[in-house]
């Protein structure tokens, strides 16, 4: 391998690891420490750096226990109702307010009759909420939120996927929501969504 190639492989594995350290998400910190620790280890081996090489390892290896609990762990999930008038929902919408008008712009939260408001829990820790407008049968998604640090579908599989019957249990047959991107389209695709014209329905009789 050429001097360049060896040099533009450090930059690369400098640039994971680098790039490690900005993730919010510990399952994508981990991710690319890994790819740049492995990277990292290559280089050192291609250049004969024994404590290169040993360091990196050491540290791939700590990278994969990590990346096995992570994916391993399952957390407990609660579903909980909570009222129209809850100062904890209003708090915690207030604190996430940027972060939601970056994935529900325009969204505020007005309380009404027909309303279900719900607050994902994971592992006793609120990780989002579910706030829906019931028409008989039919829940219409005003808002439905996911803190950044638990982005990774299991919420809503904890609303969509095995724990969709706290939705049944109030008598709904039918979930409609919108996407604004083709990302939340395809995210939506995932857990069953049908596309009905400009929005998307899942069926959960």
């Amino acid at each position: 391998m050429s001097d360049f190639a060896l040099e533009l492989l450090g930059y690369v594995a400098s640039a994971f690891v680098v790039a490690s350290l900005t993730m919010t998400s510990v399952l994508k910190l981990r991710i690319l420490s890994m790819i740049g620790s492995t990277t990292f280890l290559a280089y050192g081996l291609l250049i004969d750096s024994i404590p290169v090489a040993i360091t990196n390892g050491v540290i791939m290896v700590i990278n994969l226990v990590f990346l096995y609990r992570l994916v391993s762990y399952e957390a407990q999930f609660d579903v909980v109702e909570v009222n129209p008038g809850s100062k904890f929902l209003e708090r915690y919408l207030e604190h996430h307010a940027d972060d939601i008008e970056e994935v529900w712009p325009g969204y505020r939260y007005e309380f009404h009759p027909d309303q279900l408001r719900l607050v994902v829990f994971r592992d006793m820790v609120p990780a989002g909420v579910f706030i829906a407008s019931v028409e008989g049968a039919t829940a219409r998604v005003e808002l439905d939120f996911a803190g950044r640090d638990y982005r990774d579908l299991k919420n809503a599989r904890a609303l969509f996927g095995r724990g969709r019957g706290i939705l049944r249990e109030h008598g709904l047959e039918r979930v409609v929501t919108r996407a604004d991107t083709p990302v939340h389209g395809r995210f939506l695709e995932r857990f069953g969504f049908v596309r009905d014209g400009d929005e998307y329905a899942l069926d959960i009789v």
